[in-house]
């Protein structure tokens, strides 16, 4: 009997933890895509296809093209307002292609990142905190026939696992091997308050990912440039 008991118990727990491992089932997007064309509704497709159950929601996808800070700063501003366990998925993405690492960044407030780390993290990573990155494994979260796509890492990649980590198909310990926890982050000008009031001022400095200066939104005002620090 003990042993049946403690058999049910296990059974339960293991219920509990894939439920928990299910977020809240919100996949909220953001690109430099526009709305122009497909792109958009191929990665809801995506997603749609990983689960009918996702809820979707988007932040912009109106984010000027490569703009990397813009993209940063878009997170910053609504990631707060979600509730923990919400799956954002960022793709402002100069360096397709490339050696960028493609991570998933989860943050000491529950909430997960799914991004190339490319700078797109520096202001998440300091406002929510780092609990811990992985790198997606794309021998096993990737969409299946994409393997000869490189320039669609977005509908692929970051949208196929986003969806997957939102539904619950994969537990977070199963996007890919754990990254030290740091991010690639862009050098920008803090605010300085004097008298009460936030005076900022901008770096003669432009971003190594776009084609003049970055953007600029309160309460920053800077122009930036990618630099890796912990």
């Amino acid at each position: 009997m003990d042993r049946t008991r403690h058999f049910c118990y296990t059974l339960l727990l293991f219920a509990l933890a894939c439920n928990a491992r299910a977020q809240n089932q919100a996949l909220v997007f953001q690109s430099d895509f526009g709305l122009k064309d497909a792109a958009v509704a191929e990665m809801k497709g995506v997603a749609f296809s990983v689960s009918p159950d996702l809820k979707m929601f988007d932040i912009t996808h109106e984010i000027p093209a490569y703009n990397i800070w813009e993209g940063a700063y878009r997170l910053y501003q609504a990631a707060p307002y979600w509730p923990a366990g919400t799956v954002f998925v960022s793709i402002v993405d100069p360096g397709v292609g490339s050696e960028r690492k493609s991570v998933v960044l989860k943050t000491k407030s529950g909430h997960y990142f799914v991004t190339p780390d490319n700078g797109t993290l520096t202001l998440v990573a300091k406002q929510l905190g780092i609990q811990e990155i992985r790198q997606i494994d794309e021998t096993r979260n990737r969409l299946k026939g994409s393997g000869k796509s490189y320039t669609f890492h977005g509908r692929d990649v970051y949208t196929y696992t986003g969806a997957r980590l939102a539904a619950g198909a994969i537990a977070f310990e199963q996007v890919g091997p754990a990254l030290p926890a740091q991010v690639v982050r862009l050098d920008y000008q803090k605010p300085v308050f004097a008298d009460k009031c936030a005076a900022t001022f901008p770096y003669s400095t432009f971003s190594t990912a776009t084609s003049g200066p970055i953007s600029t939104r309160p309460p920053f005002k800077s122009w930036a440039r990618p630099q890796a620090t912990s």
